[in-house]
């Protein structure tokens, strides 16, 4: 799933998240570079859509909207957004206190998640959280 990709009507963007494949210290450096990249731009098409979503139905708040916009990005499967929303919650708005889930916690659980699944060593060389706070505003 990318933002990017459901942002642009489904064209795949030109941003990878994939290793080069060496473990040089230059392959290190080239990842850790991807991986910051990938997620500056999953955030602003996170960030676009947010917006189409917020735009069309202005009603959706929290955890409806979440729904909402994930479901675009998988291509109309509710019970997978409601999923994916979940994970969030469980991996970023239950420690170090409960708390209502956010859509900076949505947007890092599918950032971490989806670079996890392309991670040829099973690490990620961004600090995603870092960057979400970055590109994605306080309250969001």
């Amino acid at each position: 799933m990318r933002f990017t990709q459901a942002a642009n009507g489904g064209a795949d963007g030109d941003v990878s998240a994939t290793s080069p494949g060496s473990g040089r210290w230059y392959g290190t450096l080239l990842r850790a570079w991807r991986d910051r990249r990938y997620a500056y731009a999953e955030c602003r098409g996170a960030l676009q859509i947010y917006g189409t979503v917020v735009d069309e139905c202005p009603y959706m708040r929290g955890r409806m909207l979440y729904h909402e916009i994930i479901r675009r990005c998988v291509g109309e499967d509710l019970d997978r957004a409601v999923e994916i929303v979940r994970r969030a919650e469980d991996s970023f708005a239950a420690w170090p206190a409960a708390r209502e889930v956010r859509f900076r916690d949505v947007v890092s659980y599918v950032i971490v998640d989806e670079l996890m699944q392309r991670a040829d060593s099973g690490s990620i060389r961004a600090d995603v959280e870092r960057i979400v706070s970055k590109v994605i505003p306080v309250g969001f």
